[in-house]
């Protein structure tokens, strides 16, 4: 696991990342507790060892840090780790939902979500003061037109605070690149649109303009205002993150928009 304050070394043979105990750990953020309140733990799954998570966030507690980092959906389902991490003052996770589709899912390898659940497990988030930024990709062959309100009206009733909306990109060495190479669907090579941001590949459920047009809806429409008070105007302690969060998102749309 990659805890928050690692010395990673890099080889010829690989990354090699070494975990601290949560000792030294808690000292480092007592010391940046001095000039900071807001911490971001880069860690792609800061949960992923329970008994290094439960000794950090017992150390965290009291410490009066609002912090952000990442996990799984599935996080929800412990409840005594994810009561921990709130109490140590988390105000965010970024999670990665994926998608709504459970053969989209089986397709991704994504074995523990549960998209029969997501409601729920995002109150059990709430429910510990712990907001999400979530993140859905688009284009999966299970993926229709209908998936863009689809997703809004989710995010909505879920309130999940704010999201990204990858579109599928089929970067090379990747299974799903092979995969569609070998299906011939791949349409752009240009490194240009290897963003997330542009279609380069034929989808199944729709066609190339529908996704297109369908991901550029869907990002307006969810950083709307509309959208925005459905999700956020019950008051929690993760709007003072994610408000701000939603307008900055809003903008740099808007400024894309702008320049198109």
């Amino acid at each position: 696991m990659r805890t928050p304050s690692v010395e990673c070394q890099l080889t010829t043979l690989g990354v090699h990342f070494f975990q601290l105990t949560a000792a030294p750990v808690r000292d480092e953020l007592a010391e940046l507790r001095k000039s900071n309140s807001f911490a971001f733990f880069v860690d792609d799954n800061l949960v992923a060892d329970r008994k290094y998570a439960l000794e950090l966030f017992a150390g965290m507690k009291g410490m009066d840090f609002k912090w952000l980092s990442h996990s799984p959906i599935d996080f929800a389902g412990d409840r005594e780790l994810i009561k921990a991490a709130g109490q140590a003052g988390c105000v965010g996770m970024f999670v990665g939902f994926e998608s709504l589709n459970q053969d989209s899912l089986a397709a991704m390898g994504k074995v523990t979500n549960r998209a029969t659940s997501y409601l729920e497990d995002a109150q059990t988030f709430r429910d510990n003061g712990i907001g999400i930024l979530g993140s859905f990709v688009l284009g999966y062959d299970g993926d229709t037109p209908a998936i863009f309100e689809q997703l809004l009206r989710f995010c909505e009733q879920a309130r999940i605070e704010a999201a990204i909306f990858p579109l599928l990109t089929p970067y090379p060495g990747t299974a799903v690149r092979r995969r569609l190479e070998a299906e011939g669907r791949i349409i752009s090579n240009d490194w240009r649109d290897y963003d997330m941001e542009h279609v380069n590949f034929k989808p199944v459920g729709m066609s190339i303009n529908e996704l297109q047009q369908g991901y550029d809806w869907l990002n307006n429409s969810f950083y709307s205002f509309t959208s925005m008070y459905r999700r956020l105007f019950k008051l929690h302690r993760s709007v003072q993150v994610f408000g701000p969060m939603n307008l900055g998102f809003r903008a740099a749309l808007r400024r894309k928009s702008n320049a198109a």
